[in-house]
């Protein structure tokens, strides 16, 4: 096994291409003044990179980078979604719409769309909301991003948290601090999710509006079993 480190000559790529691993190619990556020298390491990180790792730290710190194969990239490898979210964020350019394609496939509990939405600069609201109901195992993030997101369709929201809910609780978080909330189609999620009434009582505490008749009933039916 050749060890190849920063300064070597790219001819040593070329030349002893099967024995690079990943962590050789980063390194070369910061010695390249070339976009074609730059895409041939690129092509070989892609191929050796496990987890997409790599090509996310490769895309923040190399000088000469494709954007667009990296990203490509990165949606093979990265497992989780994770890596697709920070190059979002850090990444000096960035396809926001392919990235976000990306992180619906990738993400598997919906908490990196959530980030995404949060902080990356451009975002499809739309479709973004579609895949983190999609993908939420239990409406956390459904919630959270309906707190912070600068833009929410709270109607879709609220429908994704009642599917998503599995005691309430959230439904129960979002009618109380949401800006926008329907409160009577939220009651009714509540008393659907709630199996002992704890979360039914908490907004009866909590919420601004309520249909107090409504609610005294599914407070009395839960109590009388």
């Amino acid at each position: 096994m050749i060890n190849l480190y920063i300064g070597d000559s790219i001819d040593l790529v070329n030349s002893f291409i099967g024995t690079l691993d990943v962590e050789n190619i980063y390194n070369l990556g910061f010695n390249v003044d070339y976009v074609e020298s730059s895409d041939i390491l690129l092509d070989l990180l892609i191929e050796k990179d496990k987890n997409g790792e790599n090509i996310y730290y490769a895309g923040k710190e190399w000088e000469q980078f494709n954007y667009d194969k990296g990203l490509d990239g990165l949606i093979e490898k990265d497992e989780t979604g994770e890596y697709i979210y920070w190059a979002g964020k850090r990444w000096k350019q960035f396809n926001y719409d392919k990235g976000l394609d990306g992180l619906i496939e990738k993400d598997k509990t919906g908490e990196y769309i959530y980030w995404a939405g949060k902080r990356w600069k451009q975002f499809n609201y739309d479709k973004g909301l579609d895949g983190l109901i999609e993908k939420d195992k239990d409406g956390y993030y459904i919630y959270e991003a309906g707190e912070s997101w600068k833009q929410f369709d709270y109607d879709k929201g609220l429908d994704g948290l009642i599917e998503k809910d599995k005691d309430g609780k959230y439904i129960c978080w979002a009618g109380e601090s949401w800006k926008q909330f329907d409160y009577n189609k939220g009651l009714d999620g509540l008393i659907e999710k709630d199996k002992d009434g704890e979360w039914i009582y908490y907004a009866g505490r909590h919420w601004k509006q309520l249909n107090r008749k409504y609610y005294s009933k599914a407070l009395r039916r839960w109590k009388n079993g």
